[in-house]
């Protein structure tokens, strides 16, 4: 009996450094399972983005192409410049009177004044400095 007893007092003391190695298993374990619930929700979490980032378009007629080549159609682009051609002086000079605000003409004043004109101050574009010359026949001379 006392050596039963020896025995007993042998194993209880190794009782305590038993129980903390499962005690370190059931931890190992622990993390392994958290680790594993962890990964399995991250996978799930993709599956779903990735699922939810799909389109859900589908083919309704299949794609058709002829054998021969598209090319320009040449004389439609021709006539285009044609027309683009004769139309843009035309176009451009409108722009230009549209925006100009000055009087030029005589015709340009009664057309926006709508008053008579008494007289009219003549101006010679010339680089002589005669105004007046005996043959003159300009506007400024009056002859």
């Amino acid at each position: 009996m006392k050596q039963h007893n020896t025995s007993l007092t042998g194993v209880m003391r190794q009782a305590p450094a038993i129980e903390r190695t499962y005690g370190d298993y059931t931890r190992q374990q622990n993390i392994k399972r958290e680790l594993y619930l962890f990964l399995l929700q991250k996978r799930e979490e993709s599956l779903i983005a990735k699922s939810s980032t799909l389109s859900n378009s589908r083919v309704i007629a299949a794609a058709r192409a002829d054998y021969t080549p598209v090319s320009p159609k040449r004389d439609l682009i021709l006539f285009g410049a044609l027309i683009l051609g004769l139309l843009a002086p035309f176009g451009i000079d409108k722009i230009i009177h549209l925006f100009n605000n000055k009087i030029r003409t005589r015709s340009d004043l009664e057309a926006k004044t709508g008053l008579p004109i008494i007289g009219e101050i003549g101006h010679k574009n010339e680089s002589e400095l005669v105004v007046v010359s005996q043959q003159s026949r300009s506007l400024v001379s009056n002859n």
